[in-house]
């Protein structure tokens, strides 16, 4: 879905419409810097370099951010333009903070860090409940729930997975479905609560 929205962003760049948007000019380099890191990060996992896919998936993140209020504090041209950006870059930027997560996890089991080890499973519930707290923060932040949606799809995918896959712990599963719910309903209030105070 992400490069689905991803192709729909290229070509609408290439409308007058999206040539004219003074939203969609000062998006350009950050989108493009966006796209090379994600190319970046998709080659050194595939090389087995998994620390420095950290460091490219964090940047990454922050990329994304600075898309994000750059977002917030523009105004778009269309309806049309909202859709297209706010569903792609929102979307994205949940998906990337989950991945992040997940990235960090997989570097750290690779060096031997917190194997078997009896603190392992409540560091990842503190970790779950960070990405519930960065997707209630963003919707707190742009009034938006695309960036919380994502991170609670990934959070459930999280959770089925911790239930049912090879690396079951049934701790982390139902501590990322909970996380999962709480954000989807947290994001929803919170944006619901910004939509009534900026429409009185």
């Amino acid at each position: 879905m992400i490069y689905a929205g991803l192709a729909v962003y290229g070509i609408f760049q290439l409308t007058p419409a999206g040539r004219r948007s003074a939203w969609a000019a000062k998006l350009r380099i950050p989108a493009l810097l966006s796209a090379l890191l994600n190319a970046a990060w998709i080659t050194v996992v595939q090389l087995g370099w998994l620390g420095a896919s950290v460091a490219v998936i964090f940047i990454l993140v922050a990329c994304l951010a600075w898309m994000l209020t750059i977002m917030v504090a523009g105004t778009p041209s269309s309806r049309t333009e909202y859709w297209i950006m706010w569903l792609t870059f929102g979307i994205y930027l949940g998906w990337v903070c989950v991945a992040s997560i997940a990235n960090t996890s997989a570097w750290l089991l690779s060096l031997g860090f917190g194997q078997d080890a009896s603190w392992a499973p409540g560091a990842a519930v503190a970790l779950l409940v960070v990405a519930a707290a960065i997707g209630l923060g963003t919707t707190a932040y742009s009034g938006r729930i695309f960036t919380a949606l994502a991170i609670a799809w990934g959070l459930g995918w999280i959770g089925v997975s911790r239930l049912s896959g090879t690396n079951q712990s049934e701790l982390a599963g139902y501590a990322a479905l909970g996380c999962a719910a709480l954000l989807l309903l947290g994001s929803m209030v919170i944006a619901w609560r910004k939509r009534c105070v900026r429409t009185p």
